[in-house]
């Protein structure tokens, strides 16, 4: 048996289950980064999640309009230093994701101020065509994540589209992002302003084909493939 964590991993069952099990049971865990405080590593594979690289495509016809942001509208997913970050740079941004229960106040207090701006748009949720239809058209994927991302699915559509990320050093970015390859690797909001000025100079060709060669259907399939082998030969 195969247990996947997209989440924080709680050691004291993962433990338990391992010692009653043993070699029968093993973990995946979406990022190699929740694993640095266990423990125990031995029961633990690390496993990236996939996206459909067949529907997140690029379109190199497109011009690239703005800066996008894509997420649900709280504190720990940097909607604001993504709005920051486009007024610094005097560049439009596109802002996409739903207010969860509980997150209307930092909405209306930190976010609604500045949509009277012209540079910041608020579209609401998404639907996949929609997201597809605006990853197309970014010229970056704005990422400021303020809390341990376990993954963070929208990185990888993005770099589908060929859409290079700049994010955060939290969480999974550092995984995921080839730092000035595929998108920047940055500390804070600054830094990811000079990452907007330098965002021309990623290859988005490249940026499509590192996202198929790593979080592809096939590529992440075939590690879990590899997985149930090991562990029906153990």
């Amino acid at each position: 048996m195969v247990m996947t964590y997209g989440r924080e991993i709680s050691e004291k069952t993962t433990s338990l289950g391992y010692k009653l099990a043993g070699n029968k049971l093993k973990f995946t865990a979406c990022g190699a980064h929740m694993l640095k405080n266990l423990q125990n590593k031995e029961p633990f594979v690390p496993i990236h999640n996939f996206t459909e690289t067949d529907y997140y495509v690029p379109d190199y016809n497109l011009e690239t309009e703005y800066l996008f942001f894509l997420g649900r509208i709280e504190d720990i997913k940097g909607t604001k230093e993504a709005i920051e970050v486009a007024l610094k740079t005097n560049q439009k941004l596109i802002i996409a994701g739903n207010i969860q229960p509980g997150h209307d106040e930092y909405f209306e207090t930190e976010i609604k101020p500045y949509l009277s701006n012209q540079l910041i748009e608020y579209v609401g949720p998404v639907n996949d065509e929609q997201k597809l239809n605006y990853l197309q058209k970014a010229s970056a994927f704005l990422f400021p994540i303020k809390w341990e991302e376990p993954f963070g699915i929208v990185m990888a559509e993005a770099m589908a589209c060929g859409v290079p990320v700049i994010g955060f050093r939290r969480g999974s970015v550092p995984e995921v992002v080839k730092d000035e390859d595929t998108g920047f690797i940055v500390d804070n909001v600054e830094q990811m302003v000079e990452a907007v000025k330098k965002i021309d100079s990623i290859d988005r060709r490249k940026v499509r084909q590192d996202c198929v060669n790593r979080f592809s259907l096939d590529f992440i399939s075939n590690q879990y493939l590899s997985l149930f082998d090991s562990m029906l030969k153990g």
